[in-house]
């Protein structure tokens, strides 16, 4: 199902992620999380050039100079787009997804996978550690509390193989 205000939300998520990046960008890599009551929307882009390295859009702020507040409010509005998405989902009687992982290229091509898992209790660091591993191949630094999380990830992908 792709209704037109899906379409619009996608495209407006993509204005907004493309107005927060103050240089030029290969892809973005954006996951969200939802429910009824909350949401978690974070993303990094890899900026161009020969060995283009995760940036998340946390640092963005501190890492150039934008303006802070007109910055947060672009990440509300974002954090709102896919609000407005997961209520699309429900309105059309359609799953309500849990999660979902956006892909965007500079070329203008973008995928979404939708995740559907129920995180119930998980550790939402937990979760981002794992996310960031899979799509960007991000290891946490040694001695971390996200490395420790990552190595139980790796130790139970063993476990099950």
């Amino acid at each position: 199902m792709n209704t037109k205000a899906m379409k619009l939300i996608y495209q407006n998520a993509a204005q907004i992620i493309i107005e927060m990046i103050p240089e030029d960008w290969e892809k973005i890599y954006l996951y969200a999380q939802m429910d009824e009551d909350s949401g978690t929307v974070f993303f990094y882009y890899l900026s161009l050039g020969e060995k283009p390295q995760p940036v998340k859009n946390l640092d963005i702020p501190k890492n150039f100079k934008v303006d802070e507040d007109e910055f947060f409010n672009l990440r509300t509005e974002l954090d709102d787009c896919f609000f407005d998405l997961w209520e699309e989902f429900q309105k059309n009687g359609q799953e309500c997804w849990i999660n979902l992982t956006y892909t965007l290229d500079n070329t203008g091509d973008f995928n979404i996978d939708y995740g559907y898992e129920d995180l119930t209790g998980q550790d939402s660091i937990q979760i981002q550690t794992i996310w960031e591993y899979k799509n960007l191949g991000i290891i946490p630094e040694e001695g971390s509390y996200k490395r420790s999380l990552f190595e139980k990830y790796l130790e139970k992908l063993e476990s099950e193989e």
